[in-house]
């Protein structure tokens, strides 16, 4: 582990050896441990095995971080991020996926991917990690539309599973981008509603429908709600159209 710390690359061979099943699990970890700190790609093979046949645990996660402080595309599709969706060893899974935001880094492409992939397992915990990621992201056109689309994917499912404050979080963010959305905006004070903010809930319908073209179809439905939200809430004399 020390070779590993002083970062000296050609000390590789000499470490390898030591991921055998010769070896006591404590040095196997150790030895995992060094060659993320190597950042080694020549032993990614070796890690790789160590992830899927170790029969330590802790030496399989150790592997994980390694192989996340490699990094690349291909380690984070082929190997790491599939050890995260199918192993049902907690700690394990968790390593694995640290390793896989580790190894995305901040590319926009792996970062989608993971995003994407983690969405369509209604694994939102994990989608919300690598949004925390995205968004400091200044991207090409192109990505920021690819981004946005994501985001307006993410909000319709955590309003699918009712987490009206994720909902909210996910909705604000289109909104910065795109202030002129009065669809979002309505979204925005379904949620507030949900959540029992009608003080909230009637300001975000008020916005909606100063930016709604008068008399328009969208104007009327906005109205329509305002007055909705008015009737579940009328202790409150303040909300007044």
């Amino acid at each position: 582990n020390a070779l590993g710390k002083i970062g000296v690359a050609d000390t590789a061979y000499a470490i390898r050896p030591y991921l055998g099943r010769e070896h006591p699990p404590n040095l196997r970890e150790i030895a995992a441990q060094a060659f993320g700190k190597l950042r080694d790609s020549a032993s990614s093979a070796a890690l790789t095995a160590a992830l899927q046949e170790d029969p330590e645990t802790r030496v399989r996660e150790a592997a994980a971080g390694a192989l996340g402080c490699i990094g690349g595309s291909e380690l984070l599709r082929t190997t790491l991020l599939p050890t995260t969706l199918n192993t049902r060893e907690p700690s394990l899974q968790r390593a694995a996926w640290l390793a896989c935001l580790a190894a995305a880094g901040q590319g926009f492409e792996d970062l989608h991917f993971l995003a994407s992939t983690m969405l369509e397992r209604e694994r939102r915990t994990e989608v919300e990690e690598v949004c925390q990621r995205l968004h400091t992201l200044r991207g090409d056109a192109a990505q920021r539309d690819r981004a946005l689309a994501l985001e307006e994917r993410i909000s319709e499912s955590t309003l699918s599973a009712h987490e009206w404050r994720a909902s909210i979080a996910h909705l604000r963010r289109l909104l910065d981008e795109e202030p002129a959305r009065t669809d979002v905006l309505r979204k925005i004070a379904r949620c507030h509603r949900e959540l029992g903010e009608f003080d909230a809930a009637h300001k975000t319908l008020t916005e909606a429908i100063a930016i709604a073209a008068p008399q328009s179809m969208p104007w009327w439905e906005l109205k329509l709600e305002l007055v909705s939200a008015l009737e579940v809430h009328v202790d409150d004399l303040d909300l007044i159209i």
